[in-house]
C-alpha cells in the first residue's frame, strides 16, 4: 500500500526531527521519540512508503509508543517545536496503527471514517485523527 505524498512528507520530516538523539525525560517534560524513530526507520524506505506486512508484526510496539505519547500529553513549559514534534508523531503513529489495524487494505479511504473516529488518546481525553 502506498502513502499519500503529505504522509511521506511527514514520516520524512520525522525522521530527520528525530535524527539527534533525545534523553529521556521525566514526566510533564517532553517525551523520548527514539521508539518511533527505530520503528521509522526499520519499516519506512526513502520514498516514504511503509512497509505494512513486516510492520504488523511488531504492531505491539508501536501500541506501546502510543499509550507512552497518551501519557506524556504536552505540557505548557513546551517549546512550540516540541509541541509540533508531539502531535507529528502522533498523528502519524496514530495512522500507521489504523492502518495495521485493518491491514491488509488498499487505502485509508476503505477504512470507515478514518480521520472522525475518536481513537487517539491523550491523557484523560481521546479524539480523533481529525482534531490532531
Amino acid at each position: 500500500m502506498q502513502v499519500s505524498f503529505i504522509m511521506k512528507y511527514l514520516i520524512l520530516f520525522m525522521a530527520w526531527w528525530n535524527a539527534s538523539p533525545i534523553i529521556p525525560v521525566a514526566t510533564g517534560s517532553t517525551p523520548d521519540h527514539r521508539a518511533w524513530q527505530q520503528l521509522l526507520q526499520e519499516f519506512v524506505n526513502d520514498k516514504g512508503d511503509v512497509a505494512y506486512a513486516r510492520f504488523k508484526i511488531r504492531e505491539n510496539e508501536l501500541t506501546q509508543y502510543l499509550d507512552y505519547l497518551a501519557d506524556h500529553a504536552p505540557a505548557a513549559t513546551w517549546t512550540r517545536n516540541e509541541t509540533l514534534a508531539y502531535y507529528i508523531n502522533l498523528y502519524n503513529a496514530a495512522t500507521i496503527a489504523l492502518i495495521l489495524e485493518h491491514y491488509p487494505t488498499e487505502s485509508i479511504r476503505d477504512i470507515w471514517r478514518p480521520w472522525g473516529q475518536n481513537r487517539v488518546r491523550i491523557g484523560d481525553k481521546t479524539i480523533s485523527l481529525g482534531d490532531i
